[in-house]
C-alpha cells in the first residue's frame, strides 16, 4: 500500500501519512507533481493517459503523479517521469516552475529540457499508452483551452516553460563564494564555492534570525517546495554568510531577501554561535511587530509566513517540525525571556 505525506492548508508537512486513493480528511492535502519536458526545437512532450484510467482516460498530459511519503517534491517528480516515460533525470536537473493548489492537493510543476525521440520512450502500462511532441504555442493554446489534462496553470508557469525553451537547460548559475574559517572561527583568507565540499578542519558561516514581537510570538517562514533540503518546512529566516560579509551583514541581507524585512545591524541581538559539523551558525534575535501578510516572500526560498505562539513554536521546534537554527535549552530560555518582556 502506497502512502502519501499529509500537508496542511499552508503547504507545510504535518508529520502524518495517508493511504493513497482513500478520501482525505477536511483540511488535509497531498502533494502531486508534473514535469513539462521541452526540447531544443521549442516543443513540449505529451503522454496520453491510458484507456484503463478512471479519470480522463485517453487525454494528453505532461507526465506526473503523486509524491510518496518520505519523498521530496523533486524526488517524486524524477521518479514519476522515469516510471511513465523511461526518461532518467536527476532531481536537481528539474527546474521548478510553479505550485498550484486544489481542493485537497498541491501540485508542483517542474520543467526539463531534453532532446529525444518520442518513439524511444518506455511507456508505463496502465498509465500511458502514447507519446508525442507538440509545438510550444499549440500546447499552450490547448492547455489554456482545457483540452489537455491540466488544471490551474498560472502565468508564472507558462512564462517558465517559455524560458526553458529559449535558453540552454545546462547553463550554469553564477556560483556564490563563501569565506573559509578555521576551527577557532577565524577567517583563513581562503574562499570556496557554496555547496562545495570543505577539507577537514575548514568551516563556513551561516546566520539564523529568530523574529519575535510584542505579543510574545515567533515569526516563521515556510521553505519553498523547490528547496532540495526540508521543503515545505517552517523555519527561522537565515542562510550562508557570503565572502567579504560580516556575520551581521549576512544576517541582515538574508533576512531582507527571504522576508523583505529591512533591519539595521544594531537591531539584531546576537545570542551565541553554534557548530554543526563543518558549519558555524551565528544565532540572532530580532523584535519586529509587523503582520505576516507584510512579509515579502522570495521565489525559490520562501512560500509562506505566519506567527506562532511562543509555546507552540518551542514545542514544534524541539520536535524538529520547525527548523529553529538552535535547539539548546539556553536558546529556548533566552527566547522565552526576550519574547516574554517584548512589550515592555
Amino acid at each position: 500500500m502506497e502512502l502519501w505525506d499529509i500537508y496542511d492548508s499552508d503547504g507545510a508537512l504535518t508529520g502524518r501519512t495517508h493511504p493513497r486513493g482513500q478520501p482525505l480528511a477536511p483540511g488535509d492535502y497531498h502533494l502531486a507533481v508534473t514535469v513539462t519536458v521541452v526540447d531544443s526545437r521549442g516543443r513540449v512532450l505529451l503522454t496520453r493517459r491510458s484507456r484503463e484510467k478512471t479519470l480522463c482516460p485517453g487525454v494528453w498530459e505532461c507526465p506526473g503523479g503523486g509524491v510518496l511519503a518520505g519523498e521530496t517534491s523533486r524526488e517524486g517528480a524524477a521518479r514519476e517521469l522515469l516510471e511513465e516515460t523511461g526518461i532518467a533525470a536527476a532531481p536537481e536537473e528539474l527546474v521548478y516552475l510553479a505550485r498550484r493548489k486544489g481542493p485537497d492537493w498541491y501540485m508542483d510543476d517542474y520543467g526539463l529540457r531534453r532532446d529525444l525521440k518520442a518513439e524511444s520512450l518506455t511507456l508505463q502500462s496502465g498509465e500511458t499508452d502514447a507519446a508525442q511532441w507538440m509545438p510550444l504555442n499549440q500546447w499552450e493554446q490547448k492547455a489554456r483551452a482545457g483540452e489537455l489534462f491540466a488544471t490551474g496553470y498560472t502565468e508564472r508557469f507558462y512564462a517558465g516553460v517559455h524560458r526553458l525553451t529559449e535558453a540552454p537547460a545546462d547553463k550554469p548559475a553564477s556560483a556564490e563564494l563563501l569565506d573559509v574559517y578555521d576551527s577557532a572561527g577565524n577567517r583563513t583568507g581562503l574562499v570556496c564555492q557554496r555547496g562545495a565540499a570543505l577539507p577537514p578542519g575548514a568551516f563556513c558561516l551561516v546566520a539564523a534570525i529568530t523574529i519575535y514581537d510584542r505579543e510574545g510570538r515567533v515569526l516563521c517562514t515556510l521553505r519553498s517546495p523547490e528547496k532540495n533540503g526540508a521543503p515545505n518546512t517552517w523555519e527561522s529566516p537565515g542562510g550562508s554568510v557570503l565572502a567579504g560579509e560580516t556575520s551581521r551583514q549576512g544576517a541582515v541581507r538574508e533576512l531582507f531577501e527571504e522576508t523583505g524585512i529591512a533591519a539595521r545591524e544594531e537591531e539584531l541581538r546576537f545570542l551565541h554561535r553554534r557548530q554543526f559539523g563543518n558549519i558555524f551558525m551565528d544565532v540572532y534575535a530580532l523584535c519586529w511587530n509587523g503582520s505576516a501578510s507584510q512579509v515579502k516572500l522570495q521565489q525559490g526560498e520562501t512560500a509562506g509566513a505566519r506567527w506562532f505562539s511562543l509555546e507552540e513554536w518551542e514545542r514544534l521546534a524541539r520536535q524538529r517540525v520547525i527548523l529553529a537554527g538552535d535547539y539548546t535549552d539556553l536558546f529556548f530560555d533566552t527566547m522565552r525571556r526576550l519574547a516574554g518582556r517584548a512589550d515592555t
